[in-house]
């Protein structure tokens, strides 16, 4: 099921690692790989907090730029700290020009 990098990156206990591979996977086009990183988010949050903010990861590897919006609007309104680098993320560069994460960032005073 994973490699051994993969399984590295899900058994330490940051969500963020997580995340970033879901992301990952959804670029790279294996969409099950992502889902499953979603529903391993999922099951982490039902024991521990995990971020909106990294959620809005994997949805965007997928492509699912309002899924994605909603997750970082959550992660504003939850006062998420990592939520404060959207702006400089390199991992959110799809979701740059629409409308809706430029009216985020002005919500969040970093135009």
């Amino acid at each position: 099921m994973y490699t051994s990098r993969e399984r590295a990156a899900s058994s330490t206990a940051n969500a963020l690692w997580v995340a970033q591979l879901g992301e990952a996977y959804g670029i790279a086009g294996n969409a099950p790989k992502a889902r499953e990183v979603l529903r391993e988010l999922e099951a982490r949050s039902q024991d521990s907090y995990v971020s909106p903010y990294h959620f809005a990861y994997v949805y965007t590897g997928l492509g699912e730029a309002d899924r994605a919006m909603d997750c970082l609007e959550r992660a504003v309104a939850d006062h998420t700290a990592a939520a404060y680098g959207i702006k400089g993320s390199f991992l959110f560069t799809p979701l740059r020009s629409p409308p809706r994460f430029q009216a985020l960032l002005r919500q969040m005073n970093l135009t």
